[in-house]
């Protein structure tokens, strides 16, 4: 790769291979979910989604070149990450709920720094129509982003919540417990291994 505009084609072929990768998954998630709002978020995520990858298209044809993906390693691994999670912890609803905001969350980040890379080079290369096209794009993730960071904040108000709370701070100095750890396991003090009661006496 030797040039600005063969940059630029990469990362738009990279993105474009991004939001096919999410229009899958998120099609895959908005079923999992009873739970309306978070069920909402992830159909009106999937719905945009298309039309970024209907924008992307147009990019494409401004430029000349049919549309075309290259592998996005950032993407697949926030959903691989997330398929993980899911068989590994068989999470409650609530805990899905908030482990997939959280997952939506990242993706956005993902996009937002992918797409203000691409308005950027756009802007440089002089190509006015394609960058107007990403921008749109652009504003359409950080306007998700902060519907998920809305969804996220409502669960410090959940019941769940209330009881992780009152859990931390009924058992301050014994730690809080990982998944699959069993309740009241011991834990060494911070700085080293703990005492035996000999020691201690000594």
């Amino acid at each position: 790769m030797q040039t600005p505009q063969q940059l630029f084609v990469h990362e738009l072929q990279q993105i474009y291979a991004a939001e096919l990768a999410l229009a899958a998954a998120l099609d895959r998630m908005s079923r999992e979910w009873t739970t309306q709002e978070v069920r909402r978020a992830f159909q009106t995520h999937r719905a945009e989604t298309q039309t970024h990858v209907n924008r992307l298209q147009e990019v494409f044809d401004t430029i000349g070149r049919q549309p075309a993906t290259v592998r996005c390693a950032g993407i697949d691994g926030i959903v691989a990450e997330h398929d993980s999670f899911v068989k590994q912890y068989r999470p409650t609803a609530e805990m899905h709920a908030l482990f997939d905001v959280g997952a939506g969350q990242r993706a956005e980040h993902y996009e937002i720094a992918a797409y203000e890379e691409l308005v950027q080079m756009a802007n440089v290369l002089g190509l006015d129509r394609a960058a107007r096209l990403l921008e749109g794009n652009l504003a359409d993730e950080r306007r998700q982003l902060e519907r998920l960071g809305d969804i996220a904040g409502s669960f410090a108000q959940s019941r769940a919540a209330q009881r992780a709370r009152e859990q931390v701070q009924g058992g301050r100095g014994r730690g809080i417990r990982g998944p699959g750890e069993p309740a009241g396991r011991d834990r060494p003090p911070r700085g080293g291994q703990a005492q035996s009661s000999e020691e201690g006496e000594s």
